[in-house]
């Protein structure tokens, strides 16, 4: 990257071992949304007359 103004390609920017550990230590410590949106089943399930899932399972 000789020019701060211009915009790497693709090629530059996989090439660059700073660049690429900070974002696979990234995803390594935050991972991806859906991750975060975990659902635990409550402890008593609530009342239904659908079958539900036992306490404590994660979907």
């Amino acid at each position: 990257m000789t020019d701060p103004l211009s915009i790497p390609n693709i090629t530059v920017l996989k090439n660059l071992p700073y660049l690429s550990a900070f974002n696979k230590k990234g995803l390594r410590l935050h991972g991806a949304v859906p991750s975060l949106l975990e659902r635990i089943v409550p402890s008593p399930p609530p009342k239904r007359s659908a079958p539900s899932s036992p306490p404590g399972l994660a979907s």
